[in-house]
C-alpha cells in the first residue's frame, strides 16, 4: 500500500506540517516523493487539476490518498463526489484529515460519499424549489419573465395589423426589421388571448 498526500497550496499548509499530522495521527509511513502540492484554485473542477489527476492516475488498489480538506478533491459537491467515486472505482481509499475546534477529525472516503450524496440531492431540490417559488411570486406580482420583447407595443400593434391584412410572417418581419420567430411568437400569443 502506498500512501499519497495531497495538499492545497492556497491553504498554505506546509509539507512538514502535513507530515507531522500524518505521523501523529496514524504513524503512517509516507515517503516525501508521495506528497503532492496542488496549486489549482478552489473553483477549478477536478478534471482540470493536473496534480490531482496525476495522483489519481498513480493510485492502485488498496492505496490511500490523504487530503486535508474536501476542496482538494473538487470545486463542489458533485465534483468532489465524482472524484471520490473515481478513486473508489480504482479500489483505492481516501481519508480527509480535518482540523476542527475540538481537534482533528479523520473521515473516510466512503463516509464522505454517503454524506455528500444526500447533501447534494438536498441542495438540488432546494434550488429547484426556490426557483419555482420565485417564478410563482413573479407571476403573482405581475412581473414579466424572460427576455424583454424586441417589439414595443406600437410595433406589436403594427405587426398584428399587417398579419390581419394578409401579409406573410416573412413580409412583416422584414417590414419591422425583426426575426420571423418574433412575429410567429407574437401571432401565437395573440391567438391565445
Amino acid at each position: 500500500m502506498t500512501i499519497f498526500v495531497l495538499i492545497r497550496d492556497e491553504d498554505q499548509v506546509r509539507r512538514q506540517c502535513a507530515m507531522r499530522s500524518m505521523d501523529s495521527l496514524h504513524h503512517l509511513d509516507v515517503r516525501n516523493e508521495d506528497v503532492f502540492v496542488g496549486q489549482a484554485l478552489s473553483t477549478t473542477p477536478a478534471s482540470e487539476r493536473p496534480v490531482l489527476q496525476h495522483v489519481i492516475s498513480r493510485l492502485w488498489p488498496e492505496d490511500l490518498l490523504v487530503v486535508f480538506d474536501l476542496a482538494s478533491l473538487g470545486n463542489g459537491y458533485a465534483d468532489v463526489l465524482g472524484t471520490l467515486q473515481t478513486i473508489q472505482a480504482k479500489k483505492a481509499a481516501v481519508v480527509c484529515i480535518c482540523r476542527t475546534d475540538a481537534g482533528t477529525a479523520v473521515v473516510r472516503g466512503e463516509t464522505l460519499s454517503e454524506t455528500l450524496l444526500p447533501v447534494m440531492e438536498l441542495d438540488h431540490r432546494l434550488r429547484a424549489l426556490r426557483s419555482s417559488e420565485a417564478v410563482q411570486q413573479m407571476k403573482r406580482d405581475g412581473t414579466s419573465m424572460g427576455r424583454p420583447s424586441s417589439l414595443d407595443p406600437d410595433l406589436r400593434r403594427k405587426a398584428l395589423e399587417a398579419l390581419a391584412a394578409g401579409n406573410t410572417v416573412t413580409e412583416v418581419a422584414r417590414l419591422l426589421s425583426t426575426s420571423r420567430q418574433t412575429i410567429m411568437r407574437l401571432r401565437a400569443s395573440n391567438r391565445k388571448e
